[in-house]
């Protein structure tokens, strides 16, 4: 994560801490307080408050895309080279 998203993610009180935290269990974490923040600043838009940024919603949805791929690659890794068991 670079410095400029890891500023972004600090005002949705999203600590550096689970940012590094690259583990399956971290990224999931991670990407349900991604979420949540996604909700409040979509919910902040519709009302229309002074508060509210299209470049910082985006720039959130952009960091969003980009961990929900990342898992996904790990997910999907996981599963390669993995022998399908069989039982008789």
């Amino acid at each position: 994560v670079r410095e400029t998203e890891r500023n972004l993610l600090g005002t949705y009180w999203i600590w550096p801490h689970e940012v590094e935290d690259r583990s399956i269990g971290g990224r999931k974490a991670l990407i349900a307080k991604l979420e949540a923040a996604c909700r409040a600043d979509r919910a902040r838009g519709l009302a229309l408050s002074w508060d509210y940024s299209m470049a910082r919603h985006g720039a959130l949805l952009r960091v969003l895309m980009r961990e929900r791929a990342a898992l996904a690659a790990i997910e999907s890794s996981k599963g390669e080279g993995v022998e399908p068991t069989t039982s008789t």
